[in-house]
């Protein structure tokens, strides 16, 4: 537990369960672990008491000519998903909720491959999709928003991922360089997919 000097009283009762939104204060105090049904908040909140560097972030938004129960049901199924995802060599669907992906990632010369366990933490059918992913050497999160376009489907695409262990700065700076194309990938693989 927190044993520091007390939180103002506007952060200690932040409205989402404790977990703070990072912000220019690089010199503030040590927070208390907060832990939610997705586990250790990364990202955009603290961890353990210590104020991380933003992870890589790529967000893309495209237009499918498909309906949007049609491309719901499309990025529902994680074998479908998942082959979507650029680097990701097989899929192993291990309950309704979560699956194992074997990818594999080029840093420059050299590949490394990674065994993911990813989960979907929350559906709001034909609307919105949140997961996330965990590797010995990396941590992902996403999202996936659908709008209706009339006859077609717009998509709103968003990963996150953090490197750990030793490679983890070569990782992110690899990851920051990438992954916009690899969003941009995805949404290109989506599309070819569901519009032929």
């Amino acid at each position: 537990m927190f044993t520091g000097p007390p939180m103002p009283a506007a952060i200690a009762e932040h409205p989402v369960s404790g977990f703070l939104p990072l912000g220019p204060e690089t010199g503030s105090p040590p927070r208390p672990r907060c832990r939610g049904p997705a586990g250790d908040r990364v990202g955009k909140y603290f961890i353990e008491g210590v104020l991380p560097a933003t992870m890589p972030e790529g967000t893309v938004s495209f237009e499918v000519a498909a309906p949007i129960d049609r491309v719901w049901a499309f990025l529902s199924d994680m074998r479908r998903i998942g082959g979507c995802v650029p680097g990701v060599q097989s899929v192993e669907v291990l309950d309704a909720n979560r699956a194992r992906w074997n990818l594999k990632v080029k840093i420059g010369p050299l590949s490394q491959e990674f065994i993911v366990l990813t989960e979907t933490l929350e559906q709001v059918p034909v609307q919105h999709g949140r997961f996330r992913g965990e590797s010995d050497n990396m941590d992902m999160t996403g999202t996936i928003d659908l709008s209706p376009l009339g006859d077609a489907t717009k998509v709103t695409y968003t990963m996150a991922v953090q490197a750990k262990g030793p490679l983890a700065r070569i990782m992110d700076n690899f990851m920051r360089s990438k992954l916009k194309s690899q969003t941009e990938e995805f949404a290109a693989n989506v599309k070819k997919a569901l519009e032929g």
